[in-house]
């Protein structure tokens, strides 16, 4: 039985690295724990896995990473990453998402918030982010309302 819902969502370390890496994917599902109750983000935990892989390991350079990534795709948004080795010894990556002070979106397209365990677009861009946003996060946010990997 999975625990993802409201509050706790496990992705594969795949989303976060490698050629396989969904930034947009990863930023979405922030921004919708942010939107809601907060959350926590636990990536390291395959699909339809309870357990990490034994021996896993996290890259040392994926916390910058993350950050750097995340703060391209969005505004007004505080991730609080932490390495966690399990009790056999694998690693995983779980990022805390504490609810926010206000809208938290990417700088054009929808906001997102967490739903009944859902991500769901809410339709509505941020306007003060918008006119705020520089010209190079102008161009990441059309690259994702395109649906373009990052």
């Amino acid at each position: 039985m999975s625990q993802e819902g409201q509050l706790l969502d496990l992705k594969s370390l795949r989303a976060v690295t490698g050629k396989t890496a969904d930034w947009n994917e990863i930023a979405k599902d922030c921004i919708a724990f942010a939107n809601a109750a907060g959350g926590r983000l636990l990536l390291g935990i395959e699909d339809g896995e309870e357990l990490l892989p034994v021996g896993q390991r996290i890259p040392d350079e994926l916390s910058d990473i993350l950050r750097r990534k995340l703060a391209e795709r969005t505004a007004n948004f505080t991730a609080l990453p932490d390495a966690v080795t399990a009790a056999h010894g694998g690693q995983y990556f779980e990022l805390r998402i504490p609810r926010a002070l206000s809208d938290t979106s990417r700088p054009i397209s929808p906001s997102w918030v967490k739903e009944h365990g859902q991500c769901t677009g809410t339709g509505l861009i941020n306007q003060r982010v918008l006119s705020a946003t520089s010209k190079r996060h102008r161009a990441i946010a059309l690259r994702i309302a395109k649906g373009e990997q990052g």
